[in-house]
């Protein structure tokens, strides 16, 4: 639907990137990447045009080497990277998308001496270098990406009105679900009484 090749790796759909720095000219080739999916990335759209995956522009084939995808501006370099016949179905087939995330970014602005300098929000601290959050419209999540893990870290805030102000956190996408959960249906266990009996005790993490 979104033109997409995705994979659900770790709970995390992650879609193959074409590099930017091919598409504009600054690199001959480079490797593809597989990085959150979103709905308003064009470098994770591709067609299939002759058995292959083109960017969606139809200019640079997938190809292969080594075991790993890259997209390269000559178009004589190899491998071909070509859909075998057992995938005709699979091209004919629309699928649902597994998620509609959308990639963007927070930032604010300071004023110096030199003028306006404005700086990125990322985890853990902020940088002038754009840095892509993901939001999930579906869940509410504001989650940057880490390749290294191959994680998801999501911003949370503990405000509460007792408070002025808070700073946000970052925290795993799956194990800060997998509290909101606890906090949701709580948990049950057994709490022995005085007089030997026991009763069900609730706990809300």
């Amino acid at each position: 639907m979104f033109q997409r090749i995705s994979y659900n790796i770790n709970n995390t759909w992650l879609c193959i990137t074409a590099p930017e720095t091919v598409v504009k000219g600054e690199e001959t080739w480079n490797y593809v990447n597989l990085r959150p999916c979103t709905i308003n990335d064009p470098l994770q759209r591709w067609i299939v045009k002759d058995n292959s995956f083109w960017t969606a522009n139809g200019r640079y084939r997938l190809k292969d080497t080594n075991w790993y995808g890259y997209i390269s501006r000559n178009s004589g370099d190899r491998y071909d990277h070509t859909l075998d016949s057992s995938m005709d179905d699979w091209i004919e087939t629309v699928a649902i998308p597994g998620n509609i995330s959308i990639q963007t970014s927070i930032a604010w602005d300071l004023q110096t001496t030199e003028g306006n300098e404005r700086y990125f929000i990322r985890w853990g601290s902020s940088n002038k270098n754009t840095t892509p959050l993901y939001y999930n419209p579906e869940s509410g999540h504001i989650a940057q990406y880490d390749p290294s893990s191959g994680l998801l870290n999501c911003m949370y805030s503990k405000m509460t009105d007792k408070y002025d102000w808070n700073w946000v956190k970052w925290e795993n996408v799956v194990m800060h679900l997998l509290k909101k959960r606890i906090q949701l249906f709580g948990m049950y266990f057994l709490k022995p009484t005085k007089k030997g009996r026991s009763q069900t005790t609730k706990v809300m993490c």
